[in-house]
């Protein structure tokens, strides 16, 4: 029950949440943001229904004896849910500049994230549905680069950033 309560009220904050930001943003935030809390909430929904499903013995027995799964799961938490909406809030409150080092590593970090959740999943999938598909740790390797070089874009873009604030 409180599995389905949860959904319910996330249901509800989703819909104050967007007329608020309709209400205080009528010209919308910028790009890079938005689509950094868009995955924040993607990615909060995602735990949410996967929660739903867990409810079901079974299919919480499957999922939880592969360990690409659970790994999904916590970099869905951690990397999808909480490092997204560190980052999103810091932007919001400006505590970290944009500009177009920021873009390109929010860019790159939101692609590497992407990769990183859908290829655990085949690896999940190949573990339960017994079929394979090759070099899923090459990629998973891919994303991982893609991650740290998008970090590394973030710091390099706050450098910048900072040493033309001083120029100042």
């Amino acid at each position: 029950i409180s599995v389905l309560l949860q959904f319910f009220i996330w249901t509800k904050v989703l819909l104050q949440v967007k007329s608020t930001v309709h209400s205080t943003h009528p010209n919308g935030i910028h790009r890079a943001l938005k689509w950094i809390w868009i995955c924040v909430v993607l990615a909060l929904s995602t735990k949410l229904v996967l929660q739903v499903l867990s409810v079901i013995p079974s299919l919480s027995a499957i999922t939880y004896s592969y360990r690409p799964v659970v790994i999904a799961y916590l970099h869905l938490v951690l990397l999808g849910i909480i490092s997204l909406f560190l980052l999103g809030y810091a932007f919001t409150v400006d505590i970290l500049i944009r500009n177009k080092w920021v873009n390109a590593g929010i860019y790159l970090l939101l692609t590497g994230i992407f990769l990183n959740e859908s290829l655990l999943v085949i690896q999940g999938g190949e573990g339960i549905l017994g079929y394979v598909v090759k070099n899923t740790n090459v990629g998973l390797f891919v994303a991982a680069l893609l991650m740290f070089i998008s970090i590394a874009l973030l710091l390099v873009g706050q450098v910048k950033a900072a040493v033309l604030q001083i120029k100042k």
